[in-house]
Formats: structure tokens, sequence, C-alpha cells
């Protein structure tokens, strides 16, 4: 059978099981039949300071910040819409009464908020012992930010990259501190690719 029929067959057959995959995995499914590490291993985190970039609703940042606090961490949810950022805080005190929580106002998409949020952070003396870069868009239309950079680019790269370095001094003088960068499920596209490839069809 040659690389033209396997790849006629492959490709179809990709574009009906991958959606369904990536479904099972998003929902968190798919990988609980691999034995691995569980949100329930988290250690305790009293007296950490923690900042989640991107805390909607739903979304990664917000389910990691209410499993941070759960565990005792003091929240900073950082997010560049408050009426979103204040119903994730509000939801998050529902589920966690406990929690040690709060939103404060961070642009990526401007150079000059992220400045403001680092300043803002750092005239609180408080610790950092962990900073989740989790805020990020995608597939939008093309669009500049104000500093002139396009915006997928300066939101997810330029203005983490930014925010971590200014946070860093923070980070160094509380540690042990982790930096943990999240990306998406396009993180496993050159496997995929390097599987296909490994089938002859790019010979």
């Amino acid at each position: 059978m040659g690389c033209l029929t396997i790849c006629s067959v492959l490709v179809p057959l990709l574009a009906i099981v991958a959606p369904i995959a990536m479904s099972a995995a998003f929902d968190g499914r798919f990988w609980d039949v691999f034995p691995a590490w569980d949100v329930k291993d988290m250690p305790d985190l009293s007296g950490k300071v923690a900042i989640i970039t991107g805390p909607t609703v739903g979304g990664i940042g917000f389910e990691s910040a209410a499993e941070m606090a759960k565990k005792g961490a003091q929240v900073i949810l950082a997010g560049r819409s408050e009426a979103k950022g204040n119903e994730a805080l509000k939801l998050l005190l529902q589920r966690i009464p406990h929690a040690k929580a709060e939103f404060m106002k961070l642009d990526l998409g401007s150079l000059q908020s992220v400045k403001d949020f680092a300043d803002q952070f750092g005239a609180r003396n408080l610790p950092l012992h962990i900073l989740l870069n989790n805020a990020g868009v995608m597939a939008n239309p093309f669009t500049l930010t104000v500093d002139g950079l396009e915006s997928q680019f300066g939101t997810n790269h330029i203005g983490h990259f930014l925010l971590t370095k200014l946070l860093l001094p923070h980070l160094e003088a509380s540690a042990p501190s982790r930096i943990v960068t999240v990306s998406s499920a396009a993180a496993f596209i050159p496997e995929t690719l390097k599987s296909i490839e490994m089938l002859g069809c790019f010979k």
C-alpha cells in the first residue's frame, strides 16, 4: 500500500477521531486511564502566594487558582476584565469560603499595564512563590496591541515575558518558587507530525 493511499485513509480518519479524542482529553476523562500526578497530590500551600493570569471562570487559570486556594495559598487572580475577574473571585469564594483570594487588573496586551501590575504587586511587599502564566488569546482577527505588536504574539508571549522578568526578583527572593507557563493542545502537534512523517508521507 503506497504512501498516497495510506494518507488518503489516515487524514479523514484523523479528522473524525482527533476532535473526539481532544474533547475527551479536555474533559479530563482521557488522561484518567494513565497513572500520573493528580490534583490530590498537591502539597499544602499555606503561607504561599500565587499569581494566576487569565482566571476566567471555567478555564485552567480559574481551576488552578481554586485548587491552590483550597490548599491554603493566597491567590491573586490577574486579568484584563474587571467584570470577569470579579465574577471569578465571587465564584471562587463561594466554592472555598476560607480562600485568601483577590483580583488585580492586568492587561497583557499592554506593556504599560504589565509594568503597573508589577509595581502595584511590588509595593505590597508580599513574597511570590508561584507565577502561573496561563492567560492567552487564540485565532483572533489580525489586530495590533497598543504597543504595535500583533495581538496574539504580544499578549501570549511578550506580555508574559515582561511580567515574568519584572516579577523574577520577587520569585528569587521567595525561593523555593516556581514559574509555570501553560500552552494549548497545539503543543502536541510536532509529535503528531512526527508520527505521520514516520509513515513516509513527507518524503
